[in-house]
This record gives C-alpha cells, structure tokens and sequence, in this order.
C-alpha cells in the first residue's frame, strides 16, 4: 500500500489486511519500507535484528531476516530501500535475488511502501502488472495528494494497477 501522505492508515491497512488473508490460509510475506517509529515493526512490538540490506551486504542470511507474526512473514526492507540509489549494481542483484527467493511459493505479497519525499528509486514492489493499494485520506488535501501520487506512480510505470481505499 502507498498514500500521498503520511498518517492516513496505509500501515493500519496492510497490517489488517495480511492478518486477514493469514487467517483464509493464504501465505503472506509483507515487506515493511518503512523506519520507526510507527512501522509495521514498531506494530508488531518486534526488534528487527536484521534488514534485507544486511542480507544484501552478507550479515544475515534470508531466514535470520524474516520474522513471523499473526500467521504471516514480515522483511524488514527499510535501509534497503533508502540506500537502494547508492546501491552497487552487484548489491542491487543480491537483493533481487533475495526478494526473489523470499517471495518463492508466497500466495501474497503486501508492502506497506514509502516513497520518500524526492526519492526517484520507486520499491521494488512496484513491478509491472501489480495492483498497488492506494489509502486515500477523505479530505480533499488528501484526495489531492493521492491523485498526484497515482499519476505520478502511473506515468513511471504504465503497467501498474490500482485499487482506492478511502480511510
């Protein structure tokens, strides 16, 4: 999930809806992009000990990185993703590779994803033909803001999809 502003519930609805999809029986990975406090991390009342850039730079492996909760995985992905610009091609393969990995056989994948203000590095999450939940705050800086994230979202990446949820 994204939202053109912070403090409209994305991380709320991403941590519901994977608790719900947990409890259909789906195999759900959520990737938390987000630093505490009040990630999905911080949520969970978890420390992370490691993030998927400590996967990436050889301090962890894959499995030390991931964490269980309520029925689902959770990969801390948020140093990973701000140091994503920076990244050496050869860090950004082995991070390909472990996202790739971490995902095999999952039936979802959630990201409660930040897009950093002047970040041009979207999430990896953002590949072609994804359907990106957008939580729209109702007021109309909201709506404003939202739409201006969609159609900036849209014009960088044609192939994704949206769907709206109005908090």
């Amino acid at each position: 999930g994204v939202a053109g502003k912070a403090g409209v519930g994305r991380s709320s609805m991403t941590l519901n809806l994977a608790s719900a999809l947990a409890r259909a029986g789906k195999d759900v990975l959520v990737l938390d992009e987000n630093v505490g406090p009040h990630n999905l991390l911080d949520r969970l009342m978890f420390g992370a000990h490691y993030d998927l850039l400590d996967v990436v730079q050889g301090k962890c492996t894959l499995p030390q990185a991931v964490l269980r909760a309520q029925g689902f995985a959770l990969l801390p992905t948020a140093y990973a993703m701000r140091t994503l610009g920076e990244m050496p091609l050869v860090e950004q393969q082995s991070m390909a590779r472990a996202l790739s990995e971490a995902s095999n056989g999952v039936d979802v994948l959630l990201v409660d994803a930040a897009l950093l203000s002047g970040q041009t590095v979207m999430s990896s999450s953002l590949a072609a033909g994804v359907t990106l939940l957008v939580v729209v705050d109702g007021t109309a800086g909201g709506i404003k803001e939202s739409y201006a994230l969609i159609k900036r979202l849209a014009l960088e990446n044609a192939k994704l999809q949206f769907e709206i949820v109005v908090n």
